[in-house]
């Protein structure tokens, strides 16, 4: 109840002082593109540590290929969040959807190496 009203009393300060919403709106949406892919890589992290989950508790080989899924989604939604963001802000031509999608490919495949080998790491450490 306490975000939901401090949600409300933002709303009503910035309706009354009668500012634009939109540009905090379009920080929000880049800091959001940003942040959800270290949030998807952590929790990858932290379903593989051993001294986090129990051995029954670590992923298997077919949950791990779903969340690097997700965490390659997340990466293209960051992306594309990201670019929209820097084009609404700045005014820019908006970039094609194919450069878009293939930026965002070369960005998951080159963090998806080393966040595979850290992962294995993690999981053949022993338990403490």
């Amino acid at each position: 109840r306490s975000v939901w009203a401090g949600v409300l009393a933002v709303g009503v300060v910035f309706g009354l002082a009668d500012v634009k919403p939109i540009p905090a709106i379009i920080v929000a949406q880049a800091l959001n593109g940003v942040l959800l892919p270290f949030v998807a890589v952590f929790l990858l992290f932290c379903v593989n540590d051993r001294r986090l989950m129990t051995k029954n508790g670590l992923n298997g080989a077919p949950a791990n290929a779903v969340l690097g899924a997700v965490v390659a989604v997340a990466v293209m939604l960051g992306v594309n969040n990201v670019a929209k963001a820097l084009v609404a802000a700045f005014d820019l031509e908006p970039p094609g959807e194919g450069r878009l999608l293939f930026w965002s490919v070369c960005l998951a495949m080159a963090g998806g190496w080393p966040v595979w080998r850290r992962a294995r790491e993690l999981r053949q450490k022993p338990q403490i």
